[in-house]
């Protein structure tokens, strides 16, 4: 039986299986997991199943192989390039129009982390970059808010 949860909040107690590129961030990616999101993931009792990737389009494969059903959210650490193989994975799969709605976190840990800057504006914090950005991120993943999001979205002056 699935838990009870307040719509726009994932469910308490939450599992996430998170997928990690050990190469991003100049190779810091799992350290930085480990020191700084991990404790917050702890402390906000959310499970997870950490996967590190080990090639092109493994998170692809992954994602499309993966029982969903056991897993609230996916939690993407590495560049923007893993977060678009994940969504690639989603849409390959036969059940994609419900996959496509498992919620997605973005915690930046690589060179390009252009997502996870838009989602921490979205969500009204500070523009920062770095370590930052990442705690920003792993907060809005800890408290478990969600909020829907285009994936294509152009704003011109």
């Amino acid at each position: 039986m699935e838990p009870e949860c307040p719509r726009g909040l994932l469910p308490r107690p939450c599992r996430v299986l998170v997928l990690l590129n050990p190469q991003g961030g100049k190779g810091k990616a799992l350290q930085l997991f480990q020191s700084r999101v991990q404790p917050f993931l702890e402390e906000a009792e959310i499970t997870f199943k950490l996967i590190l990737t080990e090639r092109k389009n493994h998170a692809r494969e992954l994602v499309c192989a993966e029982e969903l059903g056991h897993w609230d959210a996916l939690a993407v650490m590495s560049g923007d390039g893993l977060m678009h193989e994940v969504v690639n994975g989603l849409m390959e799969r036969p059940d994609w129009e419900t996959a496509i709605q498992k919620p997605l976190c973005s915690l930046p840990g690589g060179s390009g982390n252009a997502l996870a800057a838009s989602v921490n504006h979205y969500a009204g914090y500070e523009q920062v970059t770095n370590e930052d950005l990442l705690i920003n991120c792993t907060l809005l993943l800890c408290r478990r808010r969600l909020s829907p999001m285009n994936l294509l979205s152009l704003h011109t002056a």
